[in-house]
């Protein structure tokens, strides 16, 4: 309380600068989990899904937990659409696309500096989002028989 966002991120950064310090063959070997964690998650808190599994287990609660795994398979899609958006546009590179994939590695590059980076997943998911939209564009454009192309990034083709 009192502080400005400056002085908390600085406060933030030198807590992971002595954490590094002291504690980085850890860190390192969490890094996998942490990337997942970042990049896999269900959302549910927003729906007042905010308990670990094993709390809803214990209590036998299922719907919590059925909520939890529809939106971690949500997840999963969004992420799958966008990497295979990538896969369509990658021929048709421009600088913006370069752009779009150095802002998601900024994004996830927080996971590195060991405090909060879940704060910067709603950001990175809305950029991936436009690599979704041209891998979902593309998959009914295949469903319809057309051929692949795609306006989004690059130029058509």
């Amino acid at each position: 309380v009192g502080r400005s966002e400056s002085e908390l991120d600085a406060e933030f950064f030198k807590l992971s600068r002595e954490s590094w310090r002291t504690r980085w063959p850890q860190i390192l070997a969490n890094l996998p989990r942490r990337l997942r964690h970042f990049w896999v998650t269900s959302h549910s808190a927003m729906f007042g899904v905010d308990q670990p599994v094993s709390s809803y287990r214990a209590q036998g609660r299922w719907g919590p937990i059925a909520l939890r795994l529809v939106l971690t398979a949500y997840q999963l899609a969004l992420l799958a659409l966008g990497a295979w958006g990538v896969a369509v546009l990658r021929g048709r590179w421009t600088a913006g696309a370069r752009l779009i994939v150095l802002t998601m590695g900024y994004f996830s590059i927080n996971v590195f500096v060991d405090y909060f980076p879940n704060r910067y997943h709603l950001p990175a998911l809305m950029v991936w989002l436009a690599f979704a939209g041209a891998g979902a564009a593309d998959l009914v454009r295949r469903a319809r028989g057309g051929a692949a192309e795609s306006t989004i990034v690059g130029t058509p083709s």
